[in-house]
């Protein structure tokens, strides 16, 4: 039976897999543009003369030959071509409910789609949090999407001169003396009502915390989807062995 594994332990294998395949690729690649590495020579001196002078053979072995750099490639870029495929097979096989209390919300959710869920949520758990809110200082109505506020009074006041008497007019003084002064005189009142598009306090907490329970349920969910086994898929060995010998 294959081996099997659990997608959460692929993740890592597959970074770490891909960065070694990737430098046995570009040493091989510097390697087969080193021509002192790849080729090498023999040479043997032949005189024709019976007199001549003799010159010993000279040889220069080939360090390393292509099959030999491919075959190392192939060994890095098998496992790497493996993990992935596993990893793949995992992701369309590794699913999972999501769960609010006891009833099923979400039904065969693929890991990858419970990653991306998770990511949406948290940027609804953004906007939530910068939601505008209704000011507490009034009452507040709904009227469909909006709100309406409870009449506010203000009084309105202009600068009127009032005359006083500072002493009423005698015998020494036979006009009296008055003064003016510029009092604030009530003359109306605006009533204000406020328009509003916010939300509650309460209806912006209530909404925080459901989001906050779904998102849970869907990191559980993605924990539990993530545990799913699968069999580790050996499909390199078909391509390269197919790359090597043409046989199918």
């Amino acid at each position: 039976m294959a081996k099997k594994t659990q997608l959460h332990e692929l993740i890592p294998i597959e970074v770490t897999r891909g960065k070694e395949s990737k430098s046995v690729y570009e040493h091989v690649v510097n390697a087969m543009n080193d021509s002192k590495l790849i080729e090498g020579f023999r040479r043997r001196y032949e005189q024709r003369a019976e007199d001549g002078t003799e010159f010993p053979a000279e040889n220069k072995a080939v360090q390393i030959s292509f099959a030999q750099l491919f075959n190392s490639f192939i060994a890095r870029e098998q496992a790497y071509i493996n993990v992935v495929a596993t990893k793949d097979k995992a992701n369309s096989i590794a699913c999972a409910d999501v769960i609010i209390g006891d009833k099923v919300l979400l039904t065969d959710m693929s890991a990858v789609t419970l990653i991306f869920l998770e990511k949406r949520i948290d940027n609804i758990i953004a906007m939530i949090q910068r939601a505008p809110v209704l000011d507490p200082a009034y009452e507040w109505t709904k009227s469909g999407d909006i709100h309406i506020s409870n009449e506010v009074r203000t009084i309105r006041e202009v600068k009127r001169p009032m005359h006083y008497v500072v002493f009423e007019p005698s015998e020494h003084c036979k006009n009296g003396q008055y003064e003016v002064i510029n009092e604030n005189v009530p003359v109306g009142e605006w009533v204000k009502t406020v328009v509003s598009g916010a939300m509650t306090y309460n209806d912006q907490l209530e909404m925080y915390n459901r989001l906050i329970t779904l998102k849970e349920a869907i990191v559980t969910a993605r924990q539990r989807a993530n545990t799913q086994e699968v069999e580790q898929q050996k499909i390199a060995d078909y391509l390269f062995n197919f790359i090597k010998t043409g046989q199918v």
